[in-house]
This record gives structure tokens, C-alpha cells and sequence, in this order.
């Protein structure tokens, strides 16, 4: 099985509150930015777009809507967010968009036809990204491009001020080493360039883009933040990686550390741009 079937079959996973999160976390995102992003690319007229992991749909929808973007496929493995998706695309008029429900192992899509591959905050959820990104470099045309994000938790705990508290701290360690057992990997982000040039792949640019959080957070980021904890609290507790109360401390440590009015909160993403030789 795919790990990222895993990751979003997980037992109390509610898809209601996965699809209103990503809502969240895209209305931090700049349209503007991701346009020039794929101006960029240098497409050619009428190009056919991939994205692997399209979720929702909402830059999906975008990357249609480009200039030199003829068709985009939307992959996702998760029917209710394709669903939300579909949706989406309906009520826009967006109609040069095929949706497919489809894991990265396996992409449904002929060799070296795609002129462009956008794969955003997926390789973390993949127990074997060079596979993923094999399947990339396979559909992609001689000289098609790529664009790989993914966030990274590597030093975030000791970039961020104050400190995480101990509760949390501990309970963060012990989670990220589940989902790592599970096939995800948290900390793939610093790994991408390399590991795209492993797989063959030219690199063009790679960089490391930082956020900083000031002040407390709102309480829609707390949330959003903790849901995705949620989603895992039944597999944890039956497991026996964390007890209730230490879960329950855990949530407590962070709500009042997040909304701390010296709070200093980093966040890590890495982007590779690149193309098929």
C-alpha cells in the first residue's frame, strides 16, 4: 500500500476538517508569486500541466488558468478531496482540468508527454521518494520542468523562540518517529535537490524559502495545527506510543505556547526547480 493511503486512512480521519485546513493554509498563499513561478518555467503554448497531489484544487485551478497552460491533470489519492476538487472546478467554469484518482508510484500517464510537473508537499508523505520521483522524470518530455516544495521540520524546534515546552516537546519527538514508521518523513525538505540529481534529474535552482510567525497565533492556526495531530490520536493511543494524559498535557503545553505574545515561530520550506534532460 502507498503510505500516503496510510497517512490519510488513518482510524478518525475526517475529511471535512482535512479539506477546511488546506483552506486555511491557502489563503497564506500569494496567487501573484505562483504565477510568476511557472511564467518562469518558459512553457511552451498550450503545455500539459501535472499536479501530483492537487488536493482541493485551488492551485490547481490556477496553473489552468496560466497563459501557457493548454491542460493540467489533478492527482490525488484521496476521493473527498478530489471530490471538493471537482467541485471546485464546476462552479469556476474551470474546464481543462481531468482529475484522477491515482498514488506517485504508479502515475497513470504515458512517457515523456507532460510539460510541466508541479509535486507540492507530497515526498514527505512517500516511504521511497526516489520512486515518486522516477515516475516525474518518466512522464516528463526531454527538457519538461519540475517543481518540487515540501516543508521541513529540521531545526524548527530549536529556530522557533521560546522554546518548545517540555510536554510538547516530547510528545513532538515521539510523533515524528511514528510518522516516520508509518513512511512519512517530516524532515525530506533539505533532501529534495539531492535526491532529484540520484534519480537522474537536472537541477536548476534550489532554495530554501523561511517564514517567521511574530506574536501569538490565531486561534484557526492552533487549530489547524492540532487536527492533524487529532487525525493520529486514536493510532498513537492504541499503539501506546503516548498515553491520554500525555496527549492531553501535550495540546495544553502548545495552545499556551502558540498563542504567547513573544512568540517567535519559524517555518522551513525548500523548493527545486528543474527539468528532464
Amino acid at each position: 500500500m502507498c503510505p500516503a493511503k496510510e497517512i490519510y486512512k488513518v482510524e478518525g480521519f475526517d475529511a471535512c476538517t482535512e479539506i477546511e485546513r488546506r483552506k486555511d493554509w491557502l489563503k497564506n498563499l500569494k496567487d501573484d508569486e505562483f504565477l510568476k513561478e511557472i511564467d518562469s518555467c518558459g512553457l511552451p503554448p498550450k503545455a500539459l500541466a501535472v499536479d501530483v497531489g492537487c488536493g482541493i484544487g485551488r492551485r490547481t485551478a490556477l496553473l489552468a488558468g496560466h497563459r501557457r497552460v493548454g491542460s493540467v491533470i489533478g492527482i490525488d489519492i484521496h476521493d473527498a478531496l478530489l471530490k471538493e476538487a471537482g467541485e471546485y472546478f464546476r462552479v469556476k467554469r474551470i474546464t481543462n482540468v481531468r482529475l484522477m484518482r491515482n498514488d506517485a508510484y504508479n502515475l497513470d500517464i504515458a512517457d515523456q508527454t507532460v510539460d510541466l510537473v508541479r509535486c507540492d508537499s507530497v515526498l514527505w508523505t512517500t516511504r521511497t521518494p526516489l520512486k515518486v520521483l522516477g515516475e516525474i522524470k518518466r512522464i516528463l518530455k526531454p527538457g519538461g520542468k519540475f517543481i518540487l516544495t515540501n516543508h521541513d521540520s529540521t531545526g524548527v524546534e530549536h529556530l522557533s523562540h521560546p522554546p518548545y515546552p517540555r510536554a510538547y516537546s516530547e510528545f513532538s519527538r515521539k510523533f515524528n518517529s511514528y510518522l516516520k514508521s508509518c513512511g512519512a518523513d517530516t524532515f525530506v525538505g533539505h533532501k529534495l535537490a539531492s535526491l532529484c540529481l540520484e534519480r537522474g534529474l537536472k537541477v536548476l535552482e534550489a532554495k530554501l524559502e523561511s517564514s517567521l510567525d511574530l506574536g501569538p497565533l490565531s486561534p484557526a492556526k492552533v487549530r489547524q495545527h492540532w487536527s492533524f495531530v487529532e487525525e493520529w490520536a486514536p493510532q498513537l493511543l492504541e499503539k501506546g506510543i503516548v498515553q491520554p494524559r500525555t496527549l492531553k498535557e501535550a495540546k495544553r503545553a502548545y495552545g499556551v505556547w502558540a498563542t504567547r505574545p513573544s512568540l517567535s515561530l519559524v517555518r522551513l520550506k525548500f523548493k527545486v526547480t528543474g527539468c528532464r534532460p
